[in-house]
Order: C-alpha cells, then structure tokens, then sequence
C-alpha cells in the first residue's frame, strides 16, 4: 500500500539530541519495527570548528512512499517527523525549531498539506510527545 499524505505528525525522541536515525531505528527494531517508523530525524550532529554548537540537520528515515510506524492508528496517510531531543525538559534550540519549520513546509507544499493538519503526537494519543515545552499552536501559526 502506498502512503498519500494529507497530515503530518510531529514527534520528539525523549532522549539527547544528538540522536540519530541509526539510534532511533535500533529501538524501533528492538521493538519488532521493520525499520525506523519516522520519514524523517532532526538531530544535532557534534560540534566542528565550524558550528561549535553542532550544526542541525535533516535525516532521511522510511521513504515518504511508505506508511510510516509512528503514530499508531493514524499511519496511513500521514508523514512522521522527529525532532531529537526532549522538550519536555528543555526547550527547543531555536536552530532546530527553523530546520522543523522548513521542513515541515516543504512537505507542506509538496503534499499540499494545510498546517490545520500538522499536529503533535499528543493530540492524538496519550504522551506528552513532542513533549511539554513544544506549543503546538504556535509552530501551527508560524507555519
């Protein structure tokens, strides 16, 4: 079955942000996953001479084209991003906020998704993710 987007779900990995797609698709195959449920990983790669912070980047997890393992009941035809880090402890780094921004809107325009339809694990299942400190109507409202 081949997944057709019209919501986007956004997700956070509840550990350091520094985490990557190879970490993330180890837990979920440790929990019977094919591979990593996520079409997507936002993680802060460590700091260089050049981005003594660590710069931010995107990671590619399942393709677009496949229903995605992230949130359950709602897979299917929907598109599943996870940010590193645990902003239910710690507020989003404003970098890593405007790289989910960007991304997110390009799969707006891609897909042809309204921001109505990104929404927080949260808003659809019992868990804090994106976590607690993640305000979801404003990233809804800068979209």
């Amino acid at each position: 079955m081949v997944n057709k987007p019209y919501r986007i779900y956004v997700h956070h990995s509840a550990s350091k942000d520094t985490t990557t797609v190879e970490d993330i698709t180890a837990w979920h195959k440790a929990r019977r996953f094919k591979t990593i449920g996520y079409h997507a990983v936002i993680h802060r790669l460590a700091p260089t001479k050049d981005h003594p912070e660590g710069e931010v980047v995107v990671s590619p997890g399942r393709p677009e084209t496949v229903i995605g393992a992230h949130t359950l009941n709602y897979n299917n035809n929907s598109l599943g991003v996870c940010c590193a880090g645990n902003y239910s402890i710690t507020e989003m780094a404003e970098d890593t906020y405007q790289v989910l921004l960007d991304h997110v809107r390009g799969w707006m325009k891609k897909y042809n998704i309204p921001s109505s339809e990104v929404r927080g694990h949260r808003e659809v299942a019992a868990t804090a993710c994106p976590g607690t400190l993640f305000d979801l109507d404003k990233f809804r409202a800068d979209l």
